[in-house]
């Protein structure tokens, strides 16, 4: 079933004259087939937080899945975490390549699952 989420939400201090404390707002499309596209906002002014999140997932090919997670700083003018993966889903098993970046670090993982038992292997590269 395919549908789309928009939320805002906002916090205002009246009372000490402080204006807005801290607001979000997201967006979220979901097709019928599986695809999602995801995208939100965020700022707090007590926490120093101002952040953009987007994230993707889409199927091609019939048995391909894609992923894209990106969460970015505006306030830190860095990229928090990025992630993406591609995987090739059979009837009873699938197979995933991830790769997960940070500030400080980079992972790289080959995930092997099997239908209904979960990840069998689970290897970082």
């Amino acid at each position: 079933m395919t549908s789309f989420k928009l939320g805002y939400k906002t916090e205002v201090d009246y009372l000490y004259d402080d204006g807005v404390k801290s607001h979000s707002l997201g967006a979220e499309y979901n097709s019928s087939r599986g695809d999602r596209l995801a995208i939100d906002y965020s700022y707090d002014a007590d926490k120093n937080i101002e952040q953009i999140n987007g994230s993707l997932r889409t199927y091609f090919f019939n048995k391909w899945r894609a992923k894209v997670k990106i969460e970015h700083s505006i306030s830190e003018k860095e990229t928090n975490e990025a992630s993406f993966g591609l995987a090739y889903l059979a009837r009873c098993w699938s197979v995933e390549l991830q790769s997960k970046h940070t500030p400080d670090d980079t992972k790289y993982l080959l995930l092997f699952s099997l239908s209904n038992l979960g990840s069998a292997v689970k290897s970082s590269l």
